[in-house]
């Protein structure tokens, strides 16, 4: 896919879903890191991401042990890296705010905001210090801070053990259905 038909489509999807309120985290401002990015993934992997959703994959115990099982059968796969960078989490603040797909932000909800990839895309994000995962599903657009990738709801930076670091190095993939 051409790089102006990308800029396209996530114009708008921009466009469709409004003013883009809420991405601001408290995260502390992490020190000048050499940008690390990994080529971020595009078209047909991203839309087989956002086909898996169904509303329980990235939320809840359950949701994860479904998910795990999912991979271990082979039903689905899980990409290479796509993108890597500092992730950051939502203040308490923006909790009921409207997210950039008309969500309400939960706090406890495994949700994040990525600038490009389509919303209900399944995240995996490992913390490449301490090698922690967590799963959650692409509901806003954000993070607007340069060198972040990503901004995670708080039960997800929990589960990451963001909350005491504040930003975190993170690699991220991508949950997709097995190919035929």
């Amino acid at each position: 896919m051409g790089i102006a038909r990308a800029l396209l489509i996530a114009l708008a999807v921009l466009v469709v879903a409004g003013t883009v309120e809420g991405c601001a985290s408290t995260a502390p401002k992490a020190a000048h890191h050499k940008k690390n990015r990994v080529k971020r993934t595009r078209g047909a992997d991203a839309a087989r991401a956002t086909a898996l959703d169904d509303g329980t994959l990235a939320d809840g115990d359950a949701g994860g042990q479904r998910l795990s099982q999912a991979l271990e059968d082979g039903e689905l796969e899980l990409t290479d890296a796509v993108d890597e960078g500092l992730v950051s989490y939502y203040h308490d603040s923006l909790a009921g705010n409207a997210t950039a797909n008309g969500e309400r932000y939960r706090l406890a909800g495994a949700t994040c905001a990525h600038k490009t990839l389509p919303f209900g895309t399944i995240v995996v994000i490992e913390d490449t210090e301490t090698g922690k995962l967590a799963t959650c599903r692409v509901n806003d657009r954000g993070p607007f801070v340069k060198g972040r990738v990503l901004d995670v709801s708080k039960r997800v930076a929990r589960d990451l053990g963001l909350l005491d670091r504040g930003v975190i190095r993170a690699r991220l993939r991508l949950i997709l259905p097995a190919a035929a």
